[in-house]
């Protein structure tokens, strides 16, 4: 089945935030509810839980950078190497199926690096999204703006 799905990002770093703020909140609803089968919930489960480990496994890597010591464990390096990767393959993808919706963007080196560093910016929010919605609950139903 071949399709295209249109949407519209969030125009502010805040108004992301408010936006992950309510997936999070959305995943943890699921978690505390009876009604929704056991799998449903562990799949919501592992999902929180790794997208909480974005953050943790960034410190860890700019720990290990400033002082190498070769990690907590044995696999620690490769559990934060896979979440990273998952979190650049996501906004890379996403890149990719916008190319020809870009219609300004040409490709020189200048475009490349701007894009790799607004890749490594989204991908530093999405590791902080969750911890934020945690710290910074919110008991309504947050809209965000999409259209300038």
């Amino acid at each position: 089945m071949k399709g295209f799905a249109y949407e519209k990002p969030p125009l502010t770093v805040k108004d992301m935030l408010r936006q992950r703020r309510r997936w999070a909140q959305g995943a943890l609803n699921v978690l505390k509810r009876r009604d929704i089968w056991l799998r449903y919930r562990l799949a919501a489960l592992y999902a929180l839980v790794s997208w909480l480990s974005a953050l943790p496994s960034l410190i860890a890597l700019i720990a290990n950078i400033i002082n190498p010591t070769g990690g907590l464990f044995t696999c620690s390096g490769t559990l934060a190497g896979f979440i990273w990767f998952s979190l650049f393959k996501a906004y890379q993808k996403g890149y990719e199926l916008n190319i020809p919706y870009i219609k300004s963007l040409e490709n020189t080196l200048r475009n490349k690096v701007k894009t790799v560093l607004a890749i490594g910016f989204g991908m530093v929010l999405e590791s902080v999204a969750p911890w934020y919605a945690l710290l910074r609950p919110t008991k309504k139903f947050e809209v965000i703006a999409k259209d300038e």
